[in-house]
């Protein structure tokens, strides 16, 4: 009725609030407006209302300290990676198999690391925490019991001249001991970890690392300024391959607490001095750009037009037919009468001329009585 024949004349209703859908059998109705184009409204706002209840109107948690964060960053600092890397079971390794016979060397070479001193690993570590990792000086002090300790090199993976004959059971021991050192030397020894870093942009060929980045703040441009983060023009960062030791990639992974700490602070920074712009800059470019043309787009879609038409198609068949009717008929009563009027004109007519018609046969016709002729037709009219 709101479309056809509605109370307001001016009223150009919206059609999108004049249909109704359902779900299914048992779900409410609700108007197409509702199920199409304010769901679309308020999925789009929620997101930011999202944002707003994280920012907790202004104020996001921050990420330096958020507790998973810093369990994380504990973990890498307190826990060396040299303190980490151990052996594999190594019992069904001929080369490695001997040491296990003797109760001394086998408690000291499980589980043991590639760094000198024993180390327990920290709470952050689950599955590990409160477990001690034995060094390497634990293994040489144990396997000094089996000959004598060498003092070649300045770290603590020294080997021992065996007492003992190699082919007597503690002398493969003995062996079997150095040949572990000798492996723990190899780790320590090499130089293919890596501890990359990032060109720096500067120069595009020294070094340059995130845990050195610092930032200032920018009265003018309300925000900080950051130094030392790497970042090309474009944003963008070059790796630059760096090799090291085992010992130096376990202080360049130890670094990392620092580099995740600057980072996250540099985050949280940024969303502070950006925060507000997103949520309410965005969003009111959003309503512009976007929502409030989807309301445009759901009001334009009327059906005002469809009442004129309807009214149009009621006076032509109703008021404007009636009256073509009632003409009709008047123009039928109308030919009557004039056919009534013919008919006694066209009767006059007739009937003069039929009269003339019968008094001219009468004037020129004269019964003759053929019993009293005497045989001769008159030539004249007789009277």
């Amino acid at each position: 009725s709101n479309c056809l024949v509605p109370k307001d004349p001016n009223l150009n209703a919206a059609l999108l609030d004049l249909i109704y859908v359902k779900d299914n059998a048992t779900a409410p109705k609700e108007t197409l407006r509702k199920k199409v184009v304010e769901s679309v409204k308020d999925s789009i706002r929620s997101k930011f209302d999202d944002i707003d209840k994280s920012m907790g109107g202004g104020s996001a948690p921050a990420l330096s300290t958020d507790p998973e964060l810093v369990k994380l960053t504990g973990a890498i600092y307190k826990n060396p990676v040299s303190m980490m890397i151990v052996a594999k079971d190594l019992t069904s390794d001929s080369t490695y198999s001997d040491l296990y016979s003797q109760t001394t060397l086998a408690a000291a070479a499980v589980p043991c690391s590639v760094q000198c001193n024993d180390a327990v690993v920290s709470d952050e570590v689950d599955g590990l925490k409160g477990k001690t990792m034995k060094g390497v000086e634990n293994f040489v002090l144990a396997l000094t019991s089996f000959g004598t300790r060498q003092t070649l090199r300045a770290d603590c993976a020294d080997l021992v001249n065996c007492a003992d004959a190699l082919t007597s059971p503690r002398g493969k021991s003995c062996k079997a001991g150095n040949n572990f050192v000798k492996l723990k030397q190899n780790l320590m020894d090499a130089g293919t970890f890596r501890c990359d870093t990032f060109v720096n942009p500067l120069d595009g060929v020294s070094a340059c690392d995130v845990k050195f980045m610092s930032g200032t703040f920018n009265a003018a441009k309300s925000r900080t300024m950051w130094s030392n983060d790497c970042l090309s023009a474009t944003k963008e960062v070059k790796r630059k391959q760096v090799l090291c030791n085992v010992q130096q990639f376990s202080n360049y992974v130890k670094d990392y607490k620092t580099r995740i700490e600057q980072a996250m602070k540099r985050i949280d920074l940024a969303v502070t001095e950006v925060g507000p712009a997103i949520s309410k800059g965005l969003r009111g470019i959003v309503e512009k750009d976007l929502i409030a043309p989807i309301d445009r787009v759901a009001d334009g879609v009327t059906c005002g037009l469809m009442g004129g038409f309807y009214r149009e198609m009621v006076d032509g068949f109703c008021y404007q037919g009636i009256n073509g009717f009632i003409i009709i008929g008047q123009s039928y009563v109308a030919c009557g009468a004039m056919a009534v009027f013919l008919v006694l004109l066209m009767y006059g007519v007739w009937r003069r001329a039929i009269d003339n018609v019968n008094k001219s046969s009468v004037a020129l016709t004269k019964v003759v009585d053929f019993d009293k002729a005497d045989g001769v037709l008159p030539t004249t009219p007789q009277n």
